[in-house]
């Protein structure tokens, strides 16, 4: 007798009734992915250098029109541009490439147009270092650790300042385990002692004295860059999975106001992929 599960037939769907298989592209751009948005910050770092070449270059030029030389031309295409040099350009540069809607983006990209904001605001950005004692309430806390760390942050600034302080973190680790926050507050440079001070008071109070200077860092502007908020991000996959909970904020104006840069970045750059 044959078994139950050699009777199903031989060409069965290999997806479930009613749902509509995606294309591999298709696909690509309708789910979070940190890996394709980490391809997709390779071509948003040549965007300034694409944009200077917009506005610098010639309307007025035209292609050669002399028979000769387009003749020379398409011979020495024919001879040197091959179909292995073809597939690697369009490897390193594919034509179909979309960035993916913000909807659709992860903290890999986020991060970057948070730190954006920043930029244009004239913020700073900042690590903190935590306390053991006030690290062993935050995993204890049924809120979470990085919502109890996020909510001193956000309630000490609001203290100094007397109002909502609008900023972004993230989430680290050290290679021994101690969690620390990083990312970028939007305050002035002049109000440089004040942040410190609350921030001190969010970390809570520090054991020993030898390296207290070290539990608040707060950033020049030359680290209101890519690079910084590529870097506060680098970890929180994995603590996202050990914490059970999101391990990256963002005040609601901050988000806002990036989701708008992003729009024009995205859309600038699909320009120049579709005029290759």
């Amino acid at each position: 007798m044959n078994s139950i599960a050699n009777s199903a037939p031989a060409c069965a769907p290999s997806v479930r009734p009613g749902v509509r298989k995606l294309s591999g592209i298709a696909k690509y751009g309708s789910v979070r992915s940190r890996k394709r948005d980490r391809k997709s910050l390779r071509h948003f770092r040549n965007l300034p250098y694409q944009r200077e070449l917009a506005e610098f270059r010639a309307p007025s030029v035209r292609g050669p029109q002399s028979p000769d030389l387009l003749a020379l031309i398409q011979a020495n295409r024919k001879r040197y541009v091959t179909p292995s040099i073809i597939g690697a350009i369009s490897a390193q540069f594919p034509r179909w490439f979309t960035p993916p809607v913000w909807e659709k983006t992860t903290e890999v990209l986020q991060a970057v147009w948070w730190h954006k904001v920043l930029t244009e605001a004239g913020g700073m950005s900042f690590t903190l270092d935590f306390s053991p004692d006030v690290i062993t309430k935050a995993k204890a806390s049924r809120r979470g650790v990085f919502a109890t760390l996020r909510d001193r942050i956000r309630d000490a600034l609001k203290k100094a300042f007397g109002g909502d302080v609008h900023f972004w973190c993230a989430l680290d680790t050290t290679k021994d385990g101690r969690l620390h926050t990083q990312g970028g507050l939007i305050v002035g440079d002049n109000f440089r002692e004040r942040a410190t001070e609350a921030l001190e008071r969010a970390g809570g109070r520090w054991g020993h004295t030898h390296s207290r200077d070290k539990q608040t860092w707060l950033g020049e502007p030359s680290y209101l860059d890519q690079a910084w908020a590529s870097y506060c991000v680098r970890h929180t996959e994995a603590l996202e999975r050990e914490t059970g909970q999101g391990a990256v904020y963002a005040s609601a104006s901050i988000k806002r106001r990036a989701e708008a840069l992003y729009n024009g970045d995205r859309e600038l750059l699909m320009g120049f992929h579709q005029s290759q």
